[in-house]
Parts: C-alpha cells; sequence; structure tokens
C-alpha cells in the first residue's frame, strides 16, 4: 500500500491525462455486471472501503486512487494509491504511522 498526499495524487493524474473513472459503492451496482467497461478506464477511483475483490464482474478490478477518511486509512486492496483526508491531529498520527509506522 502506498499512502501519499493529495498534491502528489493531483499531478500523477495531470502527467498521465485521458479519462477517470470514479467507481460508486453501493448495493445498486450489483445490479449490473459493469466490471470489464470500468477497467477500461485510464483511471478508476474508489473510496473509503469500497470492495472489488468478489465483485469483479461488477465494478472491476482496477483502482488507481482510493480516496479515505481516517477511519478507513488501513483499508486497500492493492497497489493502489490511498489519499487519506486529514482534517486533525488525529489524522496526522495515523497517516504518520501508516507511513513511517511510528507516531512521529
Amino acid at each position: 500500500m502506498r499512502v501519499d498526499t493529495t498534491a502528489a495524487a493531483v499531478e500523477v493524474m495531470r502527467t498521465r491525462g485521458g479519462a477517470v473513472r470514479g467507481a460508486l459503492s453501493g448495493g445498486i451496482l450489483l445490479r449490473y455486471k459493469h466490471g470489464p467497461r470500468i477497467d477500461e478506464h485510464d483511471m478508476v477511483l474508489r473510496f473509503n472501503d469500497a470492495p472489488t475483490r468478489g465483485f469483479e464482474d461488477f465494478v472491476g478490478t482496477k483502482t488507481t486512487f482510493r480516496l479515505v477518511t481516517v477511519d478507513k486509512a488501513g483499508f486497500h486492496e492493492g497497489d493502489e494509491m490511498v489519499i487519506m483526508q486529514m482534517q486533525s491531529k488525529a489524522g496526522l498520527l495515523v497517516y504518520n504511522q501508516l507511513r513511517w509506522g511510528g507516531a512521529g
């Protein structure tokens, strides 16, 4: 898992260009098998702990960025870049723990 800042993520998006797909999470996705269509996009954004494993036919397998809140900061399913929202000292402490293995 890579934990990074929003600025770095924006730079990656700017240099890669192309189409960006934000995959919604929710039960309605289980009505349609759009997984392959979602995976065709250059980038796929996922939010918090929205899973792909076990739901590949419906939501695809690709995740470029995962945007998470502090309470979901440890969740990841692969080599996606995890971007954590930090609005407090507690968020910074969680980030430091994940990034550096310490409370810093």
